[in-house]
């Protein structure tokens, strides 16, 4: 009889732990489920304003002329100058888009896009890059959604030779939205039908609770398309 007393115990401890385990790692339990992305219409639909629509445009440019340093060689008369095109020169592109919440809620979206020589083959005979020469540009739209907070980079689709860096700032996230955002840190591409397509790399990602900001740094970006932020 004490051996069962024992062993009942020892059953009942084993048991108690599991299901505290449950509690303290509860990530444990949902890594079978697929990643949505997040919208904030699940949370203040009723405060977009249709009157704007659901979208908001910023407009961007890389020039290939950027990408260019001067080269001097010889001295005197016989010093000569020349422009080089430099693969490792980085460009930062900044496009910021913001607008009314609710009467009082200024919600805003910040991107800054990095792009190195090397990340662009300006010889690869897409319709978005333009000219000629070292007067080449590569031109794009940023379509920022009120409904998911996402940025949608136009037109798809343009690839890179190796991947930019992008840093992603929302601001004034709403707050059912930015506590369940922190349980999952995930970023990345967001299909046609909307739905969370592969997770992007990135370098950081920070939570401030003044104006319920979300930072997220270093996103690999290969290819101009659709990305946000999934829960």
């Amino acid at each position: 009889m004490r051996h069962f007393i024992i062993l009942l115990i020892a059953t009942l401890l084993m048991l108690a732990c599991q299901e505290q385990n449950k509690i303290v790692n509860p990530e444990n339990n949902s890594l079978s489920k697929k990643p949505t992305v997040a919208r904030v219409d699940e949370y203040d639909y009723s405060r977009l304003d249709e009157g704007i629509g659901y979208n908001v445009v910023d407009y961007g440019n890389v020039k290939y002329s950027e990408f260019l340093d001067e080269v001097s060689s010889g001295r005197g008369k016989n010093k000569t100058t020349t422009t080089v095109y430099n693969p490792d020169k980085v460009v930062e592109i900044y496009l910021e888009q913001g607008w009314y919440a609710d009467e009082w809620t200024w919600r805003v979206i910040r991107v800054t896009l990095k792009v190195e020589g090397k990340d662009i083959d300006w010889n690869n005979g897409s319709d978005l890059i333009t000219g000629t020469g070292d007067n080449r540009e590569l031109n794009f739209n940023a379509i920022f959604s009120k409904e998911d907070c996402s940025a949608d980079f136009q037109p798809t689709p343009f690839t890179f030779a190796s991947p930019i860096t992008m840093d992603i700032e929302w601001e004034e996230v709403p707050q059912a939205l930015y506590d369940e955002l922190q349980q999952g840190n995930l970023f990345g591409y967001i299909a046609p039908d909307g739905t969370a397509g592969d997770t992007t790399p990135y370098s950081s990602i920070s939570f401030s609770d003044v104006k319920n900001t979300i930072s997220l740094t270093g996103a690999q970006i290969a290819h101009f398309s659709r990305y946000g932020f999934f829960r």
